[in-house]
Protein backbone atom coordinates (compact mmCIF):
# COMPACT_ATOMS: atom_id res chain seq x y z
CA UNK A 1 0.00 0.00 0.00
CA UNK A 2 2.17 2.59 -1.19
CA UNK A 3 0.82 6.38 -1.29
CA UNK A 4 -0.04 7.86 -4.54
CA UNK A 5 2.11 10.77 -3.66
CA UNK A 6 5.45 8.96 -3.50
CA UNK A 7 4.97 7.10 -6.65
CA UNK A 8 3.93 10.13 -8.53
CA UNK A 9 6.94 11.84 -6.77
CA UNK A 10 9.45 9.02 -7.94
CA UNK A 11 7.82 8.98 -11.79
CA UNK A 12 9.11 11.57 -14.36
CA UNK A 13 5.70 13.53 -14.45
CA UNK A 14 2.15 12.30 -13.52
CA UNK A 15 -1.18 12.80 -14.94
CA UNK A 16 -3.96 13.47 -12.63
CA UNK A 17 -7.54 11.59 -13.76
CA UNK A 18 -10.57 13.10 -12.55
CA UNK A 19 -14.38 12.00 -13.65
CA UNK A 20 -16.29 14.96 -14.99
CA UNK A 21 -19.58 16.06 -13.06
CA UNK A 22 -18.42 13.55 -10.07
CA UNK A 23 -14.86 14.81 -8.79
CA UNK A 24 -15.50 18.03 -6.71
CA UNK A 25 -13.20 21.29 -7.46
CA UNK A 26 -12.31 20.61 -3.46
CA UNK A 27 -11.00 16.77 -4.52
CA UNK A 28 -8.91 18.44 -7.02
CA UNK A 29 -7.17 20.80 -5.08
CA UNK A 30 -6.67 18.59 -2.73
CA UNK A 31 -4.98 16.19 -5.17
CA UNK A 32 -2.90 19.36 -6.21
CA UNK A 33 -1.96 20.06 -3.01
CA UNK A 34 -1.25 16.95 -2.23
CA UNK A 35 1.08 15.63 -5.41
CA UNK A 36 2.94 19.82 -4.48
CA UNK A 37 3.89 18.95 -1.21
CA UNK A 38 6.19 16.18 -2.52
CA UNK A 39 7.30 18.14 -5.52
CA UNK A 40 6.00 15.51 -7.82
CA UNK A 41 5.82 16.94 -11.25
CA UNK A 42 2.17 17.29 -12.95
CA UNK A 43 2.05 16.92 -16.36
CA UNK A 44 -1.82 17.53 -16.86
CA UNK A 45 -5.36 16.68 -16.39
CA UNK A 46 -7.66 14.06 -17.98
CA UNK A 47 -10.89 14.46 -17.97
CA UNK A 48 -13.18 11.40 -18.01
CA UNK A 49 -16.86 12.58 -19.27
CA UNK A 50 -17.82 9.55 -19.13
CA UNK A 51 -21.39 9.92 -16.88
CA UNK A 52 -21.53 13.96 -18.69
CA UNK A 53 -24.15 14.86 -20.95
CA UNK A 54 -24.11 15.18 -24.44
CA UNK A 55 -24.51 18.78 -26.27
CA UNK A 56 -27.95 17.33 -27.25
CA UNK A 57 -29.16 17.05 -23.77
CA UNK A 58 -27.54 20.23 -22.87
CA UNK A 59 -29.13 21.97 -25.10
CA UNK A 60 -32.78 20.30 -24.87
CA UNK A 61 -32.10 21.34 -21.07
CA UNK A 62 -31.39 24.91 -22.03
CA UNK A 63 -34.86 24.96 -24.25
CA UNK A 64 -36.76 23.91 -20.97
CA UNK A 65 -35.56 27.21 -19.64
CA UNK A 66 -37.46 29.54 -22.44
CA UNK A 67 -40.82 27.39 -22.00
CA UNK A 68 -42.20 30.40 -19.71
CA UNK A 69 -41.01 33.16 -21.92
CA UNK A 70 -41.49 32.04 -25.59
CA UNK A 71 -43.07 28.25 -25.56
CA UNK A 72 -43.89 28.55 -29.32
CA UNK A 73 -40.23 29.39 -30.01
CA UNK A 74 -39.02 26.95 -27.29
CA UNK A 75 -40.50 24.01 -28.74
CA UNK A 76 -39.69 24.75 -32.35
CA UNK A 77 -36.08 24.80 -31.17
CA UNK A 78 -36.39 21.63 -29.67
CA UNK A 79 -37.82 19.96 -33.15
CA UNK A 80 -35.16 21.54 -35.11
CA UNK A 81 -33.13 20.16 -32.69
CA UNK A 82 -34.60 16.90 -32.58
CA UNK A 83 -33.81 16.86 -36.61
CA UNK A 84 -30.36 17.90 -36.62
CA UNK A 85 -28.29 15.39 -38.38
CA UNK A 86 -24.99 16.79 -36.65
CA UNK A 87 -26.48 16.81 -33.16
CA UNK A 88 -27.67 12.73 -33.89
CA UNK A 89 -24.49 11.50 -34.31
CA UNK A 90 -23.52 9.05 -31.79
CA UNK A 91 -19.29 9.26 -31.17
Amino acid sequence: NTPPELVCCNADTALLCLITGITTESQLMDAHDRLNSVRASLLGVVMNDQFAPGLLAELHRETHRLDRLLPRLANALRRWLNRSQLLLQNL
